[in-house]
């Protein structure tokens, strides 16, 4: 029997990032929002280029470094192109992308999420373990039940059922593990995956596409 060795769920925002920061407005630490915009300076030959954020509080304005002092003929013309056009995609693809120290304490998605599943490979095996890899790009703050709970399409509580039968074999599965954001990257090893809290789990994690979540 052909059994995957590997099944990878990658998790994405569903709605804008944003970069929590101090906001002087508000006097606070606030999620300032991408405004799909670009501020740009040219001085010379070179260009200096920012993605504006706003706080959806106050409307204070952040600009977040794209670069500075570039060369013009350096780039594309389909990125001068982008930036002068206030193209979206391009301006969601840069903010998806890890923040610098200096930008912010934290970056997660303003609104749900999305889960894009893969095998990965098929080994042949009659053992029902499996590794389920996890993979946040965006580092998103969600928590491992929150995800894995979506993923099965189960309740949280099913998923916390399941920790406690062993069926995750590493890390081990206390609660507080549970609760906690998913890093960047994990791999979750999976044995007896034949249970009675949810006997079609194997099929569960076999499944491909996209799921979304709230």
């Amino acid at each position: 029997m052909s059994l995957p060795l590997y099944v990878q769920w990658k998790i994405l925002g569903a709605n804008t990032l944003y970069i929590e920061r101090h906001c002087a407005g508000c006097g606070r630490n606030t999620p300032f929002v991408s405004t799909d915009k670009f501020r740009l300076n040219a001085n010379g030959n070179r260009l200096d280029a920012w993605l504006v954020y706003a706080c959806p509080a106050c409307g204070n304005r952040w600009n977040r470094t794209l670069f500075e002092r570039r060369p013009v003929r350096s780039l594309p013309q389909a990125t001068i192109d982008a930036l002068q056009e206030n193209d979206a995609g391009f301006a969601r693809t840069f903010a998806a992308q890890p923040p610098r120290r200096t930008d912010g304490f934290r970056r997660g998605a303003a609104g749900p999420f999305r889960i894009e599943k893969t095998i990965l490979s098929l080994a042949r095996s009659v053992d029902d373990t499996l590794d389920l890899v996890l993979l946040n790009p965006a580092n998103l703050h969600v928590r491992l039940d929150r995800v894995l709970a979506e993923g099965l399409a189960v309740s949280r509580a099913t998923v916390h059922k399941l920790a406690a039968t062993s069926v995750f074999r590493s890390p081990l599965m206390s609660r507080k593990v549970l609760r906690q954001p998913i890093r960047e990257r994990s791999v979750l090893e999976m044995q007896g995956l034949n249970q009675h809290v949810l006997p079609d789990l194997h099929e569960r994690l076999l499944r491909q596409g996209q799921t979304q979540g709230e």
